[in-house]
């Protein structure tokens, strides 16, 4: 129900459905501001009907209600109701005028060119004809589209913003409803902000304001982060000699102060304590560690070198390896063979947490032979110093 809410939310922010007419002599505002009446404010007198008829002419459009459509799929609800032949939604994101309806047209030619209608769904609709389309109706100037296309097997018809604004034509949308406005001057209201058309989009661009909203801050600290974290007493310089064009005059600049991501950035490590302890006899702990792939392959194609170090002797053995997944047969013949050679038991191995020492396979051998495993911390490379 949620998401079927928020797809909801989203289509009746943008479809709005015009009845018959596109057209207007002015936009929205409230009765005693129309500019209709200020216009003819001269005039001593005027009939009643005259005034009324041109009162009218500041329409209003119709929203569908969200609450009566209960289907899953909410944006074919609101088509549903809508008159695919007397009734155009405005789409903000439609590039050309669309209709199925053949007898809208006027002035109708084919369409040269091989043109499709991409739908939101992934449908593609030829484009027939092209053609020019009046729509008026009473107390209403009529609106002339050019270029609409004509696009059989469309469900509705459409009404490109893009293209109305690009025929000298302004839309204006409200909470509610939306006008198209013609002749227009001025708007008498604060505008909050503009944006420029690029092609058939528009595109509101905050970059400019950043920079200037940023370039007139004095907080040191800020400047102090944008400039990489300079160093306090070397940011009050460069603001009090003017060394660089743009940065204010900073007050009260702390050249003490020390940064607490400087802090953090220039901490160590503490070192760690070389092992005192080591084992009594042969094979009681093994360090193994992996090294590869090198770059360049050996001779015979080997790619990996496995290292095994007895932590008594510090004896040390090295398999090559062309795969890390060879890391188990190799440890096996290791096994074996000092088994044979040395008549000792490997008790324990350490190693890091690499794939190739923590398969299922690995695991498992260790467990059903007795052998103790002894991993490292991550990213603690010293607790296996000694095959590292």
């Amino acid at each position: 129900m949620a998401q079927m809410r928020k797809e909801l939310l989203e289509v009746t922010h943008i479809i709005i459905i015009l009845s018959n007419v596109i057209g207007v002599e002015s936009f929205g505002h409230i009765k005693r501001n129309c500019r209709v009446k200020l216009s003819k404010a001269n005039v001593a007198c005027e009939s009643e009907d005259n005034k009324e008829l041109k009162w009218e002419q500041c329409f209003t459009t119709k929203l569908v209600e969200g609450q009566t459509i209960k289907s899953k799929l909410p944006t074919q609800a609101i088509f549903n109701h809508v008159d695919n032949e007397d009734e155009w939604i405005i789409d903000s994101d439609c590039s050309h005028h669309v209709t199925e309806n053949d007898s809208l047209l006027l002035e109708l030619h084919q369409h040269n060119g091989e043109r499709v209608i991409a739908a939101t769904d992934n449908s593609t609709n030829p484009v027939a004809k092209e053609k020019v389309v009046e729509i008026s109706s009473s107390n209403m100037k009529p609106v002339k589209l050019n270029d609409v296309f004509h696009v059989p097997g469309l469900k509705e018809n459409l009404v490109s913003v893009s293209q109305l604004t690009s025929s000298e034509k302004h839309v204006l949308f409200g909470p509610n409803d939306v006008k198209i406005l013609d002749n227009l001057d001025s708007i008498i209201v604060d505008i909050m902000f503009t944006g420029e058309k690029r092609g058939p989009l528009f595109v509101m661009s905050v970059g400019e304001t950043y920079v200037k909203k940023t370039s007139q801050t004095d907080k040191a600290s800020i400047w102090h982060a944008q400039l990489g974290h300079l160093g306090y007493q070397l940011l009050h310089q460069i603001s009090l000699k003017k060394l660089v064009e743009g940065i204010p005059s900073l007050q009260n600049v702390r050249e003490d102060v020390i940064c607490q991501g400087y802090q953090f950035s220039k901490s160590r490590r503490l070192p760690f304590q070389k092992a005192s302890n080591r084992q009594s006899t042969m094979f009681e702990l093994v360090h193994i560690d992996l090294m590869g792939p090198t770059k360049t392959p050996s001779y015979c194609g080997f790619r990996y070198a496995m290292v095994l170090v007895d932590d008594f002797s510090r004896y040390c053995w090295v398999k090559f390896l062309k795969e890390k997944s060879e890391a188990l047969s190799k440890f096996v013949d290791f096994k074996d063979a000092v088994e044979k050679e040395f008549g000792k038991q490997i008790k324990c191995l350490r190693s890091d947490n690499g794939g190739e020492f923590m398969s299922n396979g690995f695991v498992q051998f260790c467990n059903d032979h007795g052998i103790q495993r002894q991993m490292t911390c991550l990213d603690t490379l010293q607790q296996n110093c000694v095959s590292e």
